[in-house]
């Protein structure tokens, strides 16, 4: 069974770093948050998305 990550646990974390903490624990997958206050939203743009 493979695992995946939610952000829901790390609020406002650079998407990198949560990228970095799930690796680093062993996990397969993240699974992002999509919400105003943190680094991915319904309203990001396709330039914030791709950084």
């Amino acid at each position: 069974m493979k695992l995946a990550f939610s952000t829901l646990g790390v609020p406002g974390l650079p998407i990198p770093e949560v990228v970095r903490l799930a690796a680093t624990h062993g996990y397969h997958g993240v699974e992002l948050r999509a919400h105003p206050e943190e680094p991915l939203a319904l309203t990001s743009t396709a330039p914030e998305r791709a950084a």
